[in-house]
């Protein structure tokens, strides 16, 4: 995936995630105001509704007054005219001011008139039964007739619920004293609630609080309490009920108002609420689209155009190419950094060209001198050693030690100056990728004892045993060049010997490893190594400083490291200065053959 799909989706991703955020986030915001603005919506509604019942209450109590403070009905209440009762406590009485009872009553608690107006059969009858234990001399309804205060309260009975307003009767010019009080009230019933339904434009219904209430109604009323007068539920999707409750004269809950509102806020609310979601969406996709387009022209076109330049660069190999670095800004200065870096390149690669011909010519010039060297020196050294041999001979059987002794050293110092020419045509070869290797399976065992067996007398005139333990795995076999094999293990094997210490112990010993490889060791109990010198010992010509009189030419190391390595293996050394070394050499396994 490239960074400029990367980046497109990490910024689409981010204004997703941001946009669901805010909508979830405003959509709880919202929706928690708008719920709070719909319940205080619906108390608000259910305090109009207590106050057009407290407004029915004072036009009560001020229509009962004026009945109540006038000669007529203070003359009445004394003598019992029936022409008042003729003239003013008709039936049209009733109807006209919705009065569902009137009631006089003298000081000494008797009634002297009371009469209900019945709905169903539009008469006038008795008051009502249980309405009779309210107006016994001492209740509430009766008193306090000296002080001319009126009353009114709600009660709750069997025939229903009724506002009550009392009034001491007095004359006109409202002086006593009271005969007695006069009682006018209202029914609190369905016809009731209609009359504030049309009021208020809403619907209401109303229900007596008494054994009969529905579960649900006494669920709500459970939940009613004195500072908690209103409450709501939900309906619908379209209503929400509000809940309040009206006290009786004894300060007990008597009624259940109940009021159905249309949930316009909530409707309205949820419309205000997409319309913003819409909105956010709107913005945060045009947004998107711009902060889009903004970075692909100013930063992704322009890094794409820079990876589109480099790329051609690269399969053109033209390093005199140059990239656009026209803006001063990060991707001017990155085009600007990568043309100094092909500058960089191409002074290197002028450097390595030149390189690549000085080296070249001096490869040239070593093959020259090694061809010109194995003419020039073999030949002569040849003679040497073939004359050498011929002086040998005919000394062989005269007294003249010194001679003998001479000739011999004449005869070593040629066969090491040819075995030197040798090491370096070899070594060269190597290095020329010339040397070819013979790749075969190898019995190691094998091999190794027809080695010791070369090497055993160099070991005895040293003084230095081997001890061999290769004998028990005779079924191992590595896959190797079997001459560059014998050569590596007779150059450490005789290292070992030449440079341990007299009396000393070679050790030759191999295994297999869990990688499907040998691996060959050889320890000797000679001088050792120091372990900074570990890389150094198999360079060409390298030569410790305690080794300069011991015999060689720092040779043989640097060819057994770069036979190994041809033929797929790895050479270690290990070693503790004054107790001797241990090379250790990998080989892969042939394991077809050892099964």
């Amino acid at each position: 995936m490239s960074i400029q799909t990367k980046t497109l989706a990490i910024i689409i991703f981010s204004f997703i995630l941001l946009t669901i955020s805010l909508s979830l986030t405003l959509l709880k915001i919202s929706t928690e105001s708008y719920v709070q603005l719909e319940q205080s919506n619906v108390k608000d509604h259910l305090q109009r509704v207590i106050n057009i019942i407290q407004f029915e209450q004072n036009n009560l109590r001020q229509f009962t007054g004026d009945w109540a403070i006038w000669d007529d009905s203070y003359k009445f209440i004394n003598d019992q005219n029936s022409a008042y009762i003729k003239s003013n406590l008709t039936t049209e009485t009733y109807t006209e001011n919705n009065i569902a009872f009137i009631a006089y009553i003298n000081r000494a608690g008797k009634i002297i008139y009371g009469k209900s107006y019945n709905n169903e059969t539009e008469q006038l009858t008795d008051l009502p039964a249980n309405l009779l234990p309210y107006l016994k001399p001492g209740e509430k309804l009766l008193q306090p007739t000296e002080a001319f205060e009126a009353t009114c309260s709600l009660i709750s009975i069997a025939e229903g619920n009724f506002i009550v307003a009392s009034y001491p009767i007095l004359t006109s010019n409202s002086q006593g004293p009271s005969p007695g009080v006069l009682l006018m009230a209202k029914r609190i019933d369905q016809a009731f609630a209609s009359n504030i339904s049309e009021v208020i434009k809403l619907e209401i219904e109303t229900f007596t609080i008494n054994d009969k209430l529905l579960p649900e109604h006494k669920n709500i009323l459970h939940k009613l309490t004195d500072e908690n007068r209103y409450i709501t539920d939900v309906l619908n999707e379209q209503i929400i009920t509000g809940y309040t409750y009206l006290n009786s004269s004894d300060n007990k809950p008597s009624i259940l108002l109940k009021l159905y509102v249309d949930r316009q806020i909530y409707l309205q609310g949820k419309e205000t609420r997409q319309y913003m979601i819409w909105s956010i969406i709107l913005v945060a996709g045009t947004l998107t689209a711009v902060l889009i387009f903004l970075i692909r022209t100013l930063i992704l076109g322009r890094l794409s155009n820079l990876s589109t330049q480099v790329n051609k660069i690269q399969q053109s190999k033209d390093l005199d190419q140059r990239l656009d670095q026209s803006s001063d800004d990060e991707i001017g200065r990155l085009a600007a950094n990568i043309n100094n870096m092909l500058e960089a390149i191409q002074h290197v690669n002028h450097n390595l060209e030149i390189e690549k011909i000085t080296s070249e010519k001096a490869n040239k010039a070593k093959t020259e001198f090694l061809s010109r060297m194995n003419h020039e020196l073999r030949t002569p050294l040849s003679a040497i050693l073939g004359f050498s041999e011929v002086l040998e001979a005919e000394f062989k059987h005269t007294d003249s030690d010194g001679i003998k002794a001479d000739i011999k050293k004449i005869r070593d110092a040629g066969k090491l100056l040819l075995s030197l020419i040798n090491q370096l045509l070899d070594l060269s070869a190597i290095e020329q990728g010339k040397h070819t290797l013979d790749i075969t399976h190898v019995n190691i065992g094998e091999s190794i004892r027809n080695i010791l067996s070369l090497l055993k007398p160099i070991a005895d005139e040293k003084g230095v045993s081997i001890v061999d333990t290769t004998k028990q795995y005779d079924s191992i076999f590595v896959i190797a060049d079997h001459n560059a094999l014998n050569q590596v293990i007779i150059n450490l094997i005789n290292n070992a010997i030449k440079f341990n210490k007299e009396n000393g112990n070679v050790s030759i010993g191999y295994r297999n490893t869990d990688k499907n490889q040998v691996v060959i060791d050889i320890k000797d109990t000679g001088i050792g190594i120091p372990e900074d010198s570990f890389d150094k010992i198999f360079e060409p010509f390298a030569r410790l400083k305690n080794t300069k009189n011991i015999e060689g030419n720092g040779i043989g190391l640097a060819i057994t490291k770069s036979l190994v390595e041809l033929m797929g293996g790895r050479i270690t050394v290990s070693s503790e200065p004054g107790k001797g070394c241990c090379f250790s050499f990998t080989l892969p396994a042939d394991n077809v053959k050892a099964a």
